[in-house]
């Protein structure tokens, strides 16, 4: 009986990035407000600023600012956000934006699914308040 051995080596040929620099910073803080910025070497850039607010007896940050950086194109992309309670919101003309149905079937069933969507977050709000079960909404799937 043969023995079949096999030899393997993996070779790593990754080289290391080199470090980007950074060219400025700010800071000022601390919580409950503050406001930051930075640039770097390769032209990112990013600012923000935020700000506690009470939303139901809960603390949250409140913030908004703007990043940017150079494609791959050489053009420079800048994407506005804010973020609150609600989510991340960014914008930018180069994001997608949401499509209006063209035909009037499709707009009345997704104004439709839309409303049936937030009568249930209503629905499972106010039951998450109280023992009872909520029942399903009248007028699901009728336009």
């Amino acid at each position: 009986m043969g023995i079949l051995l096999l030899h393997s080596s993996v070779v790593d040929t990754r080289v290391a990035a080199e470090p980007i620099g950074i060219r400025s910073q700010s800071f000022d803080g601390p919580n409950p407000e503050f406001r930051y910025s930075f640039e770097t070497e390769n032209d990112i850039s990013q600012s923000a600023e935020g700000t506690m607010r009470n939303v139901d007896g809960a603390d949250v940050v409140v913030m908004q600012g703007s990043y940017s950086y150079v494609g791959v194109d050489g053009n420079t992309w800048t994407v506005d956000w804010y973020a609150d309670e609600t989510g991340f919101h960014p914008s930018a003309p180069f994001l997608p934006k949401s499509v209006e149905p063209i035909h009037p079937e499709i707009k009345a069933a997704v104004e439709a699914q839309l409303r049936f969507a937030a009568e249930e977050d209503a629905a499972a709000a106010a039951s998450s308040r109280s023992e009872s079960y909520a029942a399903p909404l009248a007028g699901y799937g009728s336009y």
